[in-house]
């Protein structure tokens, strides 16, 4: 596998250089994964970031992100945990 460098601008984000390399938001697993980072990093300008060459079509992308098993972070507000459950005695029964 191949790679061509880019320097981010100020205020990019890893979404920002997936539409600008890749031109769709599937890209951002790729840069995540050819960069070594996390979701939660943040990009600083002028930061290096390897791009895969040639790009991958939107059908790789399909297949690199089906066979990721990616698994929502539980403690993400609004998303469900093992541990989110609605003890019945303790609801009040006016509350609607």
């Amino acid at each position: 596998m191949t790679f061509k460098t880019i320097k981010t601008s100020e205020g990019q984000t890893i979404e920002d250089i997936a539409l600008q390399e890749y031109g769709c938001y599937e890209g951002v697993f790729l840069l995540l994964e050819d960069n070594e980072l996390g979701m939660d990093d943040l990009l600083v300008a002028k930061q290096e970031l390897k791009i895969r060459q040639p790009i991958p079509t939107l059908n790789d992308f399909n297949k690199l992100v089906s066979e990721a098993s990616l698994k929502p972070n539980s403690d993400m507000p609004g998303q469900a945990s093992d541990n989110d459950y609605v003890d019945e005695d303790y609801v009040d029964e006016d509350y609607i």
